[in-house]
């Protein structure tokens, strides 16, 4: 299905992607900031944040059926990760908030899978490579979270292509 609700999960700054018929048609950092208040409510505002502007995006021309793709935060053992375990959680909450309320089928992706070890500027330059010049428009000015969401939807239609490095033979 070529149709998708792209969202890289955050409570402060969330990726949002949405693909018409597999070609990007949306793409923007949704932020949240209510430091100091419950963790739980905060991932609850966040997720009616990316819920209302999917609503607005969608709202203008609805094609007949989304899925909706995320990243599924993983928490690694102590000291193999750079993300601390506590900011991890709160992420699914967000995934899991906005896959309830949006009631789409849902296709979850770990970092690992979609970008490999790729750090933020590496990574945003190859989403950039994947992209057709009519997409690559909608991507100025965009944070590594959009530009992650935009990553993780074209892994999922099959147009993310990382670029190897092999190693020469001796």
């Amino acid at each position: 299905m070529g149709n998708i609700v792209v969202v890289d999960p955050s409570i402060n700054t969330a990726g949002l992607a949405v693909f018409a018929d597999a070609r990007l048609i949306h793409a923007e950092t949704v932020t949240c900031r209510l430091l100091g208040r419950d963790i739980c409510d905060r991932c609850r505002v966040m997720a009616e944040k990316i819920i209302a502007r999917v609503d607005d995006v969608l709202s203008s021309d609805p094609p007949p059926a989304y899925e909706l793709i995320v990243e599924w935060p993983r928490i690694y053992a102590p000291g193999k990760q750079k993300a601390k375990p506590d900011d991890q959680i709160p992420m699914a909450g967000v995934c899991a908030a906005v896959a309830i309320k949006l009631q789409l089928p849902v296709t979850s992706y770990r970092a690992a899978a979609w970008k490999g070890q790729l750090e933020k500027v590496p990574c945003a330059a190859m989403v950039r490579r994947n992209l057709a010049s009519s997409e690559l428009i909608l991507c100025d000015g965009l944070d590594h979270n959009a530009l992650d969401a935009i990553g993780i939807g074209l892994y999922h239609l099959g147009r993310f292509k990382r670029k190897r490095v092999y190693a020469k033979p001796s």
